[in-house]
Parts: C-alpha cells; structure tokens; sequence
C-alpha cells in the first residue's frame, strides 16, 4: 500500500537524537532516508536502534574529498536535508545551506541546533540540558525557590525531531506549489518555549501559580494522581456533573456534604484541604476498586502505568503504541509505536536498524551509479566503510 511520503528521498545527517528523530518521523511516513554516519564518530546503541530504524544506513567520511563528492552526489537526487551540527562547522565541511541549495536550488534544508540560527547565542553548542536550562524547563521541574532539577526526559530532543519533520513537510507541501525550496530552522531552545505554551502566557494582573517540583501529583485536588493500596491513578473531574457523580458514591458522602467544597470556587481556595480528604478516601481501596467506582459514576480515570506494565499491556500492544521485534545483534527489544495513524495511507515504523553501513555499497552502486573498482578504491581507503556495530558502552 501507498505510503503519504513515497517519493521524498532525505539525506539524514544528523546525530545524537533531535535531527535523527525527525528524520525517522519521516520515514515512518514513507520517505526514503539515507543516513549517512561519520565513521570516526561513537555510536551509541540505544539512540541508533531507536533513531536509525527504517533507514538505509551509510558510513562517509565528509572531511574527505570524495566523501563531500558522495554527499553532494546523494543532494541532487534528494529532496530534504536533516542536519545539526553548528553553523561553522556546516560551513566549513561544506555542507551548510548556502553551499547545499547551490547544488539543488530546491532543497529543503531542515537545520537543528540548540538556539536558532539568529541572536546572540546563534552558534553555540548545545544539548537537552543547555535547552531545558534556558526556557524554564528547570526551574519548574525543581520549583520556584528550590534548586533547579532536571526533567524527566529529553523532551525538548524528541519535540525538535518532531518539528524537524514538520517543518520539512510544510516546505514540501509548499516547494509542490511554487518549485521554491527553504531552510527550515528548528532548535531545542524554540521547543522549550513551544511546549510550555499554556504557561507562557503573560499580562498585566497574572499570577503565576501552576503546580511546580519534583512531588506534583497533577493540576489541583480533582486533576491529579491519587495513591491507592497497589498502586497509582490518575483522575479528571472536569465538569460540574463529574463532581455530582463523584460525591454521590458513598464513599466520598462526606467531602460533598463538606461546605469547603460546595462550589467550584470554595474547592479551588480550599484544593489542599480536598486533596487530603480525596487520598485520605482512596488510601482504602485497590486501584482496580477506585477505577470501578470512578468508571461508574463516569469519572475519567485510569491506572497509573510503569514502563514494564505500559510494555506489557496487551492494549497498548494491539494499538501499535509498543512493538516488539528481533535484531541480530540486540536480540528481542521493544520500539515505540507511532503517534499519528493515517487511514488511507498507513505508516510504520519500518525495518530495524541494520549495522551502520549496512547500505553503503548498495546506495553508491545504486543510486549514484558508482562502479565497482571506484567503490571498492573507496572502501580501501577509508572514505567510505560498512557494518559498524555500535558500542556496547554507554549505551544511553
């Protein structure tokens, strides 16, 4: 069956996990991506089996001459370039926009970096860290007055590789229109500050007063996780009717017969008074006994899942949100699913990665129509090699 992306060939450059999540984004739509991997570089297991699936893999030496000749062979029959390596060090392999688009004028060109191609920190390296560090994520992952803490994963990478992806399919869509194509810009620090949208508004009176550190359970007392006997959940009561239902069941006659939880404004000035009489009311119960009352009073709520159970449920499983597949030097391991399901044109998350440039010989002799004695000279020495398996250490 079709795939909504069939045709695009991408040329992934990119490394680490940001630029390689966009450019597997788009091959589990159907592109066509070549990665091409520096053969002097570390790889590191884990972000190669989850970033580098459904790609053909490549191993180039770009500081070579002939390496640069093969990325720019490889630029005039693609359509989308993913790279994130800092401006100057673009530049100086040759592999920056300005130089690209000279080769194929309608390239889209999707750039990664920490902080943007303009203002004072244009340039400048950086990781999930430096991008969680300068948009707040830190500071409301430890909470205002307490040290600044980490968050706890790399959101800011994964939404980058997502609007890596995104970005390149706007400049598609419009490169179809009008034959122009574009540099699309995309850094950790825009993802910071995208992500944190609904707290980021900001006017004369507001009062910043959302839940903050490292013990947040949720928003407020009927927005949150609530621990039972074995376990966590989540609930929402949202609406004036959920609260009705709720406090119908007698198990929680008391807190809706309590004057401090009246209305929706006497709950919201008293919210830790009515989260103490909510756990102190759950603490009883299995979580499968609060989730039967809740279901039947009509309360969204659901069980509070670990990685292992979120793996093992057969649910998830059949959604396609958690698969499990062999490799042949991993053995059995789980992948993530994905995220938008197209009816018409399914997507998947495609082939597991191979041993990095497992596809070299094929994509110089195939697509670039390379011969035999060339590629063979090439492999000899060293511009080009195959079948790197990557490091067992550090494997993060």
């Amino acid at each position: 069956m079709k795939k909504a992306l069939e045709g695009v060939r991408v040329i992934d450059i990119s490394y680490i996990v940001a630029g390689p999540t966009g450019g597997r984004t788009l091959a589990e739509y159907g592109a066509e991506v070549i990665k091409i991997n520096n053969p002097e570089r570390l790889h590191k297991r884990t972000q190669w089996v989850e970033a580098g699936r459904g790609k053909l893999t490549t191993l180039v030496d770009l500081k070579k001459k002939e390496g640069l000749q093969i990325f720019y062979d490889l630029v005039r029959i693609s359509d989308v370039v993913v790279e994130n390596m800092r401006p100057d060090s673009a530049k100086r392999l040759g592999i920056d926009y300005d130089t690209v688009r000279k080769l194929k004028p309608d390239i889209i060109y999707t750039k990664v970096s920490a902080f943007g191609l303009t203002g004072p920190w244009a340039g400048h390296p950086g990781y999930e860290p430096q991008g969680q560090a300068v948009t707040g994520v830190m500071v409301r992952a430890g909470g205002r007055g307490n040290v600044p803490g980490m968050g706890p994963i790399p959101l800011n990478d994964y939404f980058t590789g997502l609007s890596c992806a995104q970005g390149a399919l706007v400049a598609l869509v419009e490169r179809n229109r009008t034959g122009v194509g574009q540099l699309v810009d995309t850094a950790l620090s825009y993802s910071g500050t995208t992500i944190q949208s609904g707290q980021a508004v900001d006017y004369p009176g507001f009062v910043r007063n959302e839940p903050e550190g490292p013990s947040v359970k949720g928003l407020n007392a009927l927005n949150r996780l609530y621990g039972a006997t074995d376990g966590w959940f989540a609930i929402v009561v949202a609406k004036e009717q959920d609260w009705v239902n709720l406090v119908a069941l007698k198990e929680f006659a008391d807190i809706g017969r309590d004057p401090r939880f009246a209305t929706a404004d006497g709950r919201k000035r008293n919210d830790e008074a009515l989260a103490a009489s909510l756990a102190n009311a759950f603490s009883v119960m299995t979580v499968q006994q609060a989730l039967a009352k809740l279901h039947n009073a009509g309360v969204p709520a659901v069980r509070n899942l670990t990685h292992e159970e979120m793996y093992d449920d057969p649910v998830l499983r059949e959604a396609g949100l958690v698969v499990r597949r062999r490799h042949e030097w991993l053995g059995e391991f789980d992948h993530v699913g994905l995220g938008a399901h197209l009816s018409e044109t399914p997507a998947d998350i495609g082939a597991p990665p191979p041993l990095i440039g497992f596809d070299t010989v094929k994509v110089l002799k195939e697509y670039l129509g390379y011969g035999h004695e060339y590629v063979a000279s090439l492999l000899s020495r060293g511009v080009v090699d195959s079948h790197l398996v990557p490091s067992a250490r550090n494997n993060q």
